[in-house]
């Protein structure tokens, strides 16, 4: 008899084998079986699986042993089961967040089998099973705690800027005196566009690591603080709005969390923080009080409340552009700054000096540790 095995591995392919070797057509194969036409094309098409009569009659028809056709059938079925299950898996993988992002990103890697791509999620969020809701600890010390307001696409966010600030970036041992005196140089540096640059290295030397991670879609994050197992913190910013309003707010207002140390006590915890002010999205009626804390520190310590109030009584309703240039002068910030802010408490409209909202996204990206727009770059 002959068992030779041809190159296919399904029944259906096996049988085309045969008919192309005796130049039989389907309809012939089932004159011989005395089966109807669609039988066979069931079979060939995989719709239909070997029975122990089918593998008897192939089995006179081709010459071979009826095992061939029932160990084929076998192995059809595991391989599909085995497909089924690749396919199973991958779906449960993509329910961890917004995988398909995390590989353009480069956060993980997606080529290869789905095992690996669990493997390679497994580690990125540091779970041990797909069972495992992905969360994100502000401190480390604090197990099991999380936000059940962030999403997953938020959380995948967060954990790879930890993933960027651990093993980069130097900085020094965070004290109130030299928070105090980064404040001071960073208020100093906030009078130029180009003082943006400056930003990391302040940071550093007062024991503040900083990081940009370009924000997820529909994730609408401006800034995080949160604090690394070493208890340093982390101020990571996304520039999702690249305005030089935005940037400076954003930053005081994660400083403000630092300072206050939001996620580093036990009855504390980190902040993300999404739709600041500045982002021209209604803010939530609902916000903690330490964000309304957080976000009147930040415009106060750019431009000193009084001197704002007496500016906008001395002006109202006309803001010329010589009197924002001036008093912007006066305070020493760039006027940018000062523009956002009257944007925001509805004095000016938002068309009203725009090309003083400098972007300074490509100034902080190039001094920055940064994850994205361009390959990660480690800051000087």
């Amino acid at each position: 008899m002959n068992d030779q095995r041809p190159p296919q591995f399904s029944p259906g392919e096996y049988i085309e084998y045969f008919l192309q070797q005796r130049r039989w057509s389907q309809a012939d194969l089932a004159q011989v079986m005395g089966r109807p036409p669609q039988v066979i094309n069931e079979i060939l098409l995989g719709r239909r699986g070997i029975s122990p009569r089918t593998a008897r009659e192939l089995a006179a028809a081709f010459g071979t042993s009826e095992g061939v056709w029932r160990n084929l059938d076998r192995a059809n079925k595991q391989a599909r089961r085995g497909s089924t299950d690749e396919v199973e898996l991958r779906a449960k993988i993509f329910s961890l967040g917004p995988i398909k992002d995390m590989v353009r990103r480069g956060w993980i890697v997606g080529a290869g089998t789905a095992d690996a791509l669990k493997d390679q999620a497994l580690a990125f969020y540091d779970v041990q099973t797909l069972d495992e809701v992905p969360t994100f600890q502000f401190h480390a010390a604090r197990k099991g705690t999380s936000y059940s307001e962030v999403n997953l696409a938020q959380v995948a966010w967060l954990h790879q800027a930890r993933r960027v600030a651990a093993p980069l970036i130097p900085a020094g041992v965070l004290s109130d005196a030299g928070l105090e005196r980064a404040l001071e140089r960073l208020r100093q540096a906030a009078k130029e566009e180009g003082g943006v640059s400056r930003v990391p290295a302040i940071l550093s030397e007062a024991g503040i690591r900083f990081v940009i991670v370009e924000h997820l879609p529909k994730t609408r994050i401006d800034g995080a603080c949160f604090w690394l197992a070493d208890g340093s913190p982390v101020i990571a910013m996304s520039m999702r709005f690249e305005r030089i309003d935005h940037f400076w707010h954003t930053l005081f207002h994660e400083l403000a969390h630092v300072k206050a140390g939001d996620g580093f006590n036990d009855d504390k915890e980190g902040r993300l923080d999404t739709d600041l002010p500045g982002s021209h999205t209604p803010m939530s009626i609902d916000r903690p009080h330490s964000e309304v804390v957080a976000d009147a520190f930040a415009s106060d310590a750019l431009i000193p409340s009084g001197a704002l109030q007496r500016f906008i009584a001395r002006n109202r309703p006309m803001y010329s552009r010589r009197k924002i240039l001036e008093f912007a002068d006066e305070i020493g910030v760039h006027p940018g700054i000062l523009v956002g802010q009257l944007q925001y408490r509805g004095e000016i409209l938002y068309s009203h000096s725009r090309d003083l909202l400098v972007s300074v996204r490509d100034i902080i990206v190039a001094s920055a540790t940064t994850d994205g727009w361009r390959k990660p770059k480690r800051s000087a």
